[in-house]
């Protein structure tokens, strides 16, 4: 345990000495400590999932007393996540920052909040202790709230940082209920008790408030409001480690009092399930829907949160179900997918941040050819498209490999209802999978092919190296893990046995005949022999091609114009008219706002026509309740007169009613 720590306040120091330093030493120094502390992390977490044990107990002051900091399998895959998660975000931000200085704009503290949230999320998944555990997660949510209010001159980050921080809030408002309930009912402040005590029928409203916590941070639908306003708000560093790596804390959380729980009821996992397939499904639609590529790219984390949800639905249900195949192969893609997705949606961030300081642009209809002058930003965003279209041969396709497999196990629960419920999410998480081809061809095909839309996309220029080489490692990764998945799924399959109960882990599965871990470890090798002959198999048509064009002049001339005599630029197809089909069949899920220049002449000078579809829960329920909060708050800003004696009363008043409630109360 103490060489975890350490490294975690090496980061901490690290975070300290740049405020310290010039804007322009920030960057080194934060690498310097952040590289060794890195380190420390992964080694740490490795020998627990090698089988080590690493607790360290504390005694501290009233009210906290004795705490224990533990790094179990399930603590130490995540601790992995964020280690590699926030390395990369670092070593991007020493890119993308560097193009503020000297601009007039101050970084100040921005450095320091960056490490605090890694140190926050570090402490977060080790604590034992119900006090300090919110202490770290309120760091959390207040580092990122300052990360987030980067650019605070502008009105729309002002609004999004302040959605953000009031939403945190109220979700920590249920997990401090729901903590104060379990330590009453436990005697302790301790986590590791909090599953003592709490009878069976408790245990239901209890998960469903803590649910409710943790979701709020994970970007559940309906709890998702404020991921699409915050993720664009943010500069791409901060976007890709709070998409990639934040909200799963929220997983973390959920997981963890699952395994302190045991087994729940079905309804429990039916009810995770529902919630899951809608976050998947909706979330996808409504990244189709977008034209600001980080906003699409918000969307498609609460697309995957709905998919990392659909395993841990999968989870309850082989533990309600007492199926070991199920609970391990449902938990055991879910936390795969966890780590799958904080390396394509890190990258896809990363991308879109290359993107926009190399056009000006976050735009997608205002983009277009960047191919050919981001060449290498052009190529790695392919890779994380395809990674998180669950394509072959990246990591993606194997963690839904493994969802799959466990909802083909659950046509054989025993129950009609978790058949049903096993074929429909078969065919949702398939058609999920197809509209994010969709999605990913729109903004790959529209921003980065054809011809450049505007002054800026014309003007594009390739990224800093600082940023290239973060997302290279980042696709390294995500190909590794697609090719080579055996590599990481023992240590996936421990900590999916810890967390279902299964000491005996996929090893002790009854699936694929009897053989466990070990088949399914050689069905994934076939499949990494397979995607290495595709592999080859595109190389080499590529050599052959290259080969066969050598020697030969190719033509060049202009596309046929329909008649005109030159080719525009605007005759290309935009994201909206790519994806306008599809958005018609499911109009009845959004609110449309649009506004079109009609055309009268038979050869119009101009011609103008936007649209902008809005989520109808925002719509219809988020915006009138926040509209009539603000009508009812405005009524009682009399209160706030700006009289110093006004306020004096309002002091002297509640130190009355303060004392005769006192007095009430001790007679």
């Amino acid at each position: 345990m103490e060489p975890y720590l350490f490294g975690v306040g090496l980061y901490l120091v690290t975070g300290v000495v740049s405020l310290l330093v010039g804007e322009r030493a920030k960057s080194g120094v934060v690498l310097a400590g952040a590289l060794p502390a890195t380190l420390l992390l992964v080694v740490a977490a490795i020998r627990v999932l090698a089988g080590e044990s690493a607790r360290l107990s504390i005694v501290l002051g009233y009210p906290i007393g004795a705490a224990s900091f533990v790094l179990d399998p399930l603590s130490a895959l995540f601790a992995v996540v964020i280690a590699i998660g926030g390395l990369a975000s670092l070593l991007y931000a020493g890119g993308y920052l560097r193009s503020y200085l000297g601009s007039g704009r101050t970084i100040g503290s921005h450095w320091f909040f960056l490490v605090l949230l890694i140190v926050s999320m570090l402490l977060v998944v080790v604590i034992r202790h119900a006090i300090l555990f919110l202490i770290a997660w309120e760091l959390m949510s207040l580092s990122s709230f300052f990360l987030v209010l980067f650019e605070n001159e502008r009105r729309e980050v002002q609004r999004a940082a302040l959605n953000y921080l009031i939403t945190m809030h109220v979700g920590l408002f249920f997990l401090i209920a729901a903590f104060v309930l379990l330590s009453l009912a436990a005697g302790s402040y301790d986590l590791d008790r909090f599953g003592q005590g709490v009878g069976a029928p408790e245990r239901v409203p209890l998960f469903f408030l803590l649910f409710l916590g943790f979701g709020i941070k994970a970007g559940f639908i309906p709890l998702h409001s404020w991921l699409p306003l915050a993720h664009p708000a943010a500069p791409s560093h901060v976007s890709g480690l709070m998409s990639g790596v934040m909200i799963k804390m929220g997983i973390y959380g959920i997981l963890r009092f699952i395994l302190l729980f045991g087994a729940l009821p079905p309804e429990v996992g039916y009810a995770v399930l529902t919630i899951s397939l809608l976050s998947a499904l909706l979330g996808v639609i409504y990244a189709i829907a977008q034209h600001d590529i980080k906003t699409l790219l918000a969307y498609h984390s609460v697309e995957n949160i709905g998919i990392i949800g659909i395993g841990i639905g999968f989870g309850l249900l082989g533990m309600a179900y007492r199926d070991e195949a199920v609970a391990l192969l449902g938990f055991g893609g879910a936390l795969f997918h966890v780590i799958n997705h904080s390396l394509f949606k890190g990258l896809l961030f990363y991308g879109a941040g290359a993107v926009y300081l190399g056009s000006h642009s976050r735009v997608i209809d205002r983009l277009g050819g960047l191919a050919r002058r981001m060449g290498i930003t052009a190529a790695l965003f392919l890779i994380g498209s395809l990674a998180i279209c669950g394509l072959p041969p990246f990591n993606g396709f194997v963690s839904e490999f493994v969802l799959y497999l466990g909802m083909l196990h659950g046509l054989a629960l025993g129950s009609t209802l978790a058949t049903v419920v096993s074929v429909f999410s078969l065919t949702t998480l398939a058609f999920v999978g197809s509209l994010a081809v969709l999605c990913f061809t729109k903004v790959y095909g529209v921003a980065f092919l054809g011809s450049p839309r505007s002054a800026e996309a014309e003007g594009a220029r390739e990224a800093d190296w600082r940023m290239l080489l973060p997302m290279g490692f980042l696709a390294l990764l995500c190909l590794g893990l697609g090719l080579f998945p055996q590599s990481v799924l023992p240590s996936i399959a421990r900590a999916a046995a810890n967390l279902s109960g299964y000491g005996g882990g996929l090893a002790g599965v009854g699936a694929f005949h009897g053989a466990g871990l070990a088949a399914l470890l050689s069905i994934l090798r076939v499949i990494s022999l397979i995607f290495l002959a595709l592999l080859a198999t595109v190389a080499l048509l590529a050599g052959v091609r290259a080969l066969l064009l050598r020697r030969r002049t190719v033509a060049r001339a202009d596309t046929w114009a329909c008649g005109y005599r030159t080719v525009s630029p605007r005759m290309q197809y935009t994201a909206s008219s790519y994806a306008r089909p599809f958005l018609e069949l499911v109009s009845p899920l959004f609110k449309r706002h649009g506004r079109a220049v009609e055309v009268r002449a038979l050869f119009p000078l101009s011609a103008e026509s936007s649209t902008h579809n809005e989520e109808l829960l925002d719509a219809y329920v988020t915006k009138p309740a926040v509209n009539a909060l603000r009508a009812t708050v405005r009524r009682f800003t009399w209160i706030q007169g700006g009289n110093l004696q006004q306020y004096m009363l309002y002091g002297l008043l509640f130190l009355l009613i303060t004392v005769v409630w006192v007095l009430g109360i001790v007679r």
